[in-house]
């Protein structure tokens, strides 16, 4: 199991049970090869009720059919099962959800390196905003907490103007955390 998750293994009791669940499924063995990345509110803390398990995977195009089929072969029957295909900022995405063990699943596949997709780089730019900043995670959670998705929470609280999804990454970049081709 990767770093960035076995981490949740002496966290929350929440993090504790999602590392249980994605390491009773296997999923990060099973789709090793598209290089799995957990992304989300649970490994930096910062969950509310409801909160999913993001795993993001580098899925070239051309390898959809056989991801689709894996998805399907291993998860197909699992509650509430969904997989679809779009366009998500002019590439090919493929989302599958399902829950096990308490937990809703959401797997993201498209074809760009999983350390660059932006699930993973919001993650991970948080976690250095809740490092640099401790004191602003209860506030973040508690806008959560009254409907307010993560990015746009964070971006309200630290005063970051414009896009907050776009302002968050910015601040990653402007502190050495992204680099400028991420």
């Amino acid at each position: 199991m990767k770093d960035h998750c076995r981490k949740l293994a002496y966290g929350s009791p929440v993090q504790r049970l999602a590392y249980r669940a994605i390491n009773n499924l296997g999923i990060l063995d099973d789709f090793k090869t598209f290089t799995p990345l957990l992304c989300g509110t649970i490994p930096i803390g910062v969950n509310t009720a409801g909160s999913d398990l993001d795993i993001v995977m580098n899925v070239m195009e051309k390898d959809f059919s056989d991801f689709k089929e894996k998805v399907t072969h291993l998860y197909g029957d699992f509650e509430q099962f969904s997989m679809r295909e779009k366009q998500k900022q002019n590439r090919p995405v493929m989302k599958a959800n399902f829950v096990f063990e308490a937990f809703e699943f959401e797997l993201f596949a498209q074809p760009v390196p999983s350390y660059r997709q932006r699930a993973y780089q919001h993650m991970i730019t948080e976690a250095a905003m809740l490092e640099k900043y401790p004191f602003i995670k209860q506030r973040v959670i508690s806008l959560k907490q009254s409907g307010m998705k993560t990015e746009p929470a964070f971006a309200y609280v630290l005063g970051l103007s414009g896009d907050p999804y776009e302002a968050v990454l910015k601040w990653g970049r402007e502190q050495g955390i992204l680099h400028e081709e991420e």
